[in-house]
């Protein structure tokens, strides 16, 4: 997957499962008001004050997205950088073997401005 909705919806993916999982999360996740887009948008105006070339790991990149949900003061970003987006998925099966393959993958690379 290379592209932002594939990024999205890996984040969308993940929060779901949470959700599932834990049910304080859940209600702030179903209530509160806030969008995948929105999170999105947080998620890459963060990275963008990291720098302009920037690669997070999946736990960085899920970590924000829980934070944005679990946090009601946190608002979407009025200015969203320009990026590009790279995000890769794994089936659960083949997980344990792409980890031991390469422990450098990440969900997302933001690159410089086109």
């Amino acid at each position: 997957m290379s592209n932002k909705c594939d990024a999205k919806m890996i984040i969308k993916n993940h929060l779901d499962k949470k959700a599932k999982e834990d049910v304080v999360f859940a209600e702030k996740y179903n209530n509160c008001g806030k969008t995948i887009d929105d999170c999105f948008n947080y998620i890459l105006s963060e990275a963008r004050k990291r720098g302009s070339s920037v690669c997070m790991a999946d736990d960085e990149v899920f970590g924000l997205a829980v934070h944005y949900f679990d946090e009601l003061e946190i608002k979407a970003p009025d200015n969203v950088p320009e990026c590009e987006v790279s995000a890769i998925s794994v089936s659960e099966e083949s997980s344990d073997k792409v980890e031991e393959a390469s422990k450098a993958e990440s969900l997302m690379d933001l690159l410089d401005e086109m």
